[in-house]
């Protein structure tokens, strides 16, 4: 096959050598106090976690307000997605006790990148029955993942959309799906009222504790965006599970991200060029607060440390938490960004639906810099 680039958004850049900083490990942190500490503040944190000394408490705490990052490896997709390249990929979610990385997008099932390979692979394989969706009629078109989220011990969950309509439930390629850790695909039955519900477009997160799901559903013209908390067990996926909580937002009908902030407090975000919108939604009340941001963050998640990492077209900067809150009530979020966030990475390339993730475990950024090109990205 002939070389190809997939450029969505721009010409191809000019070739340029990753550059890479030397990564030393803990048998080079010697010496003196001085020498220790100057060794650590070139660590990559994945190493530097290793090190309990009081060198390297500092060297932490001094990296928490001066945060560097270098490019690490890359895995190309390429080889396996073969003559795919107009099909855009738009999810991915790192594992908390594997550091794999699941990828998703339209037409493609599930892909995973085990920790060290250069070997991406199908993560049930490559068709969708094999990734536990139905049989399809002949009318069957497309399909999109649109959500993934992985629970703590890698029990992996995706949520899918496409045009096909089907009146049994289980027939009906829409809704979500769990692998568990046999690799065995399973489809979610929810049910609200002793009735099934289908799950349409929708966005998906575990609950800290792992007993339920919050799930919001996109609005449209119809109906407004909707918000679930669903009763979830990954020891039993075959069961019914149960709607603990439903919740209509009052908000502009739009495709929401949802993070969970706290208690009952939850983030929803409209990420799309021309100016994202937030909406805080307190479950316990049902109150939604809009607010908008009037800049472009493409793609956000969480970092270490109760901090966030922003995409904006090009760049991929840091903030806390709470920054980001207090600058989006105040309604000066570019304002707070300009002197409160701090950008980690420059991008060669401009895409319209960049993919990020945090990998807490090696504390390393994956993000595309390249046609059908993944980068790991160490955080000092």
């Amino acid at each position: 096959m002939e070389a190809k680039t997939w450029w969505r958004k721009c010409m191809a850049p000019m070739k340029k050598p990753k550059k890479t900083m030397k990564v030393y490990s803990p048998a080079d942190v010697t010496g003196s106090f001085t020498n220790q500490l100057m060794t650590l503040l070139v660590m990559p944190r994945r190493v530097r976690s290793q090190i309990n000394t009081i060198a390297s408490l500092v060297a932490d705490l001094v990296r928490s307000y001066i945060p560097v990052s270098a490019f690490h490896r890359e895995v190309s997709l390429t080889g396996l997605l073969g003559n795919l390249h107009e099909w855009p990929l738009v999810v991915i979610q790192t594992c908390p006790a594997t550091s794999r990385v699941i990828v998703g997008g339209l037409n493609t099932p599930l892909i995973v990148i085990d920790e060290g390979s250069s070997e991406p692979r199908w993560l049930c394989g490559p068709t969708w029955k094999s990734n536990g969706l139905p049989k399809y009629n002949s009318q069957f078109n497309s399909a999109r993942i649109t959500s993934i989220d992985i629970s703590d011990t890698g029990v992996i969950l995706f949520s899918t959309y496409c045009t096909v309509q089907a009146d049994d439930p289980d027939l009906d390629p829409r809704g979500l799906y769990a692998v568990d850790l046999d690799s065995k695909a399973h489809k979610l039955r929810i049910v609200e009222d002793g009735n099934r519900v289908s799950l349409l477009h929708c966005d998906i997160t575990l609950a800290p504790d792992g007993r339920s799901l919050y799930i919001v559903q996109a609005g449209s013209t119809f109906q407004p965006a909707l918000f679930f908390e669903v009763e979830f067990d990954e020891s039993n996926l075959d069961q019914l599970f149960k709607v603990k909580k439903k919740i209509s937002v009052d908000a502009p009908p739009a495709n929401y991200s949802i993070i969970f902030l706290k208690d009952d407090l939850f983030l929803l975000m409209s990420t799309r060029h021309g100016g994202s919108e937030a909406v805080f939604l307190n479950a316990a009340t049902g109150d939604c607060v809009k607010v908008p941001l009037n800049m472009d963050i493409l793609g956000f998640t969480k970092c270490r440390d109760n901090s966030l990492l922003l995409h904006s077209i090009d760049q991929i900067r840091v903030t806390s938490k709470q920054t980001f809150l207090e600058s989006i009530s105040e309604g000066k979020l570019k304002e707070r960004l300009q002197v409160q966030s701090h950008k980690l990475y420059q991008k060669d390339i401009l895409i319209d639906l960049p993919l990020l993730c945090y990998d807490s475990r090696n504390q390393q950024i994956i993000t595309d810099t390249g046609a059908r090109v993944l980068s790991w990205i160490d955080v000092y």
